[in-house]
């Protein structure tokens, strides 16, 4: 991925759910894959999980507990939903993160990013007739 895409897509994340980013964090929150790394932020109506992969290969599987099957998951990096799968009773979230080229390991260019939303699916619509 080009540094300017990278770029666009970071910037357009933190703009969007800026306010989100200034609330309740918690770093480094369980995961099922070692080198994967995730971070919850956290309001009443939406979480936030940013993702950091150190795996070259990628890596597409279950990841982190979420507390739902209510809960409505969407990848903001790709812009797709999330698929959850349940284990031992517990749900969780489906991580799809691109690999890498494995040569960029221990340089600057490691690592793959995602960053998947969290929310209640039912909306709130009201209709006004003008008029």
């Amino acid at each position: 991925m080009s540094k300017t895409l990278y770029l666009g897509r970071t910037t357009r994340i933190l703009r969007e759910n800026s306010k989100l980013f200034t609330t309740d964090y918690e770093p480094l929150i369980p995961t099922l894959c070692d080198s994967v790394w995730v971070n919850r932020w956290q309001s009443d109506n939406k979480t936030l999980y940013t993702i950091f992969s150190l795996k070259p290969e990628g890596f597409h599987n279950m990841l982190f507990e979420i507390p739902s099957l209510k809960t409505r998951l969407i990848d903001l990096w790709k812009h797709e939903a999330v698929e959850t799968k349940v284990l031992n009773g517990k749900t969780y979230a489906v991580s799809n993160i691109d690999g890498f080229d494995i040569r960029n390991l221990a340089l600057n260019n490691e690592g793959n990013v995602s960053c998947i939303a969290s929310f209640n699916p039912t909306l709130q619509v009201q209709i006004k007739v003008i008029g």
